[in-house]
């Protein structure tokens, strides 16, 4: 029978804000195209329950939901729950993962996707160090169910990236990462742009983020994250650059 000291569970709650260089619209927006930049409060609880079920190999379950207020575009005020389902193989400095997740999605209080995703992940750990390296992969189904856009924004996602991870105490760490990922929209550039093609909508997406945690005591950590995004798409309108700094405190349980 397995040890039941092997098996953790867990609960965090986050709290702070964040400022958006830019927010993302839709065509159907008044005054769509002049938009800036905006506040927001949000707010991030989250539980895991960890199993190991030997000396190399584990499983971890993780809920998590999200929500966001924002100061001047509510309509962009947006809810996720979010389920993952873990399997994990340790051998030497190498840590293996598979998250299987799947997110829905609310803004403005309708219903907005349902993304199914997985996504590899190999971290090697430093000998006789407090650093490592994550190599990831992700690819994903997005089921559009928002009703306010009258056009098919289903779309299936890939890409990857990697992190760099310093670690400086038991919950205190600096991260850096560079992602780059491909989004197929069922939706063809005729939807939004008017003009006669049979193209689809295709974007590029490069994000790089910095994010330092600090842990306070044995239940409170604060966190900062300045994060840039480019997005590159053939509809012109939502080609753009945006960046997010955002900071917040969280209690662990």
């Amino acid at each position: 029978m397995q040890d039941q000291a092997s098996d953790k569970f867990g609960l965090s709650l986050g709290v702070g804000g964040k400022y958006e260089s830019y927010i993302v619209e839709t065509l159907y927006d008044e005054n769509s195209g002049k938009n800036t930049g905006d506040t927001a409060a949000y707010g991030l609880f989250s539980a895991y329950w960890q199993h190991k079920t030997d000396e190399n190999r584990g499983l971890r379950l993780n809920y998590s939901l999200y929500a966001d207020l924002h100061d001047k575009f509510s309509e962009y005020d947006l809810m996720e729950h979010m389920f993952s389902v873990e399997p994990q193989w340790v051998r030497e400095n190498f840590i293996y993962s598979l998250p299987i997740r799947y997110t829905y999605a609310r803004e403005d209080n309708q219903s907005k996707y349902h993304r199914y995703a997985v996504a590899p992940t190999l971290t090697y750990v430093i000998p006789d160090s407090k650093h490592a390296f994550e190599f990831y992969t992700t690819a994903s189904l997005i089921d559009d169910v928002d009703q306010y856009v009258d056009f098919d924004e289903d779309a299936y996602t890939y890409g990857g990236g990697i992190g760099y991870l310093m670690f400086s105490g038991n919950r205190t760490y600096f991260r850096i990462s560079a992602d780059y990922n491909r989004f197929h929209y069922d939706a063809r550039r005729w939807d939004y742009l008017g003009e006669v093609t049979p193209d689809k909508r295709e974007d590029e997406v490069m994000t790089l983020s910095a994010m330092h945690n600090i842990q306070i005591n044995s239940y409170l950590d604060v966190n900062v994250a300045y994060i840039f995004i480019h997005t590159d798409s053939n509809v012109a309108f939502y080609t753009y650059d945006k960046y997010i700094i955002q900071t917040g405190i969280t209690a662990r349980f």
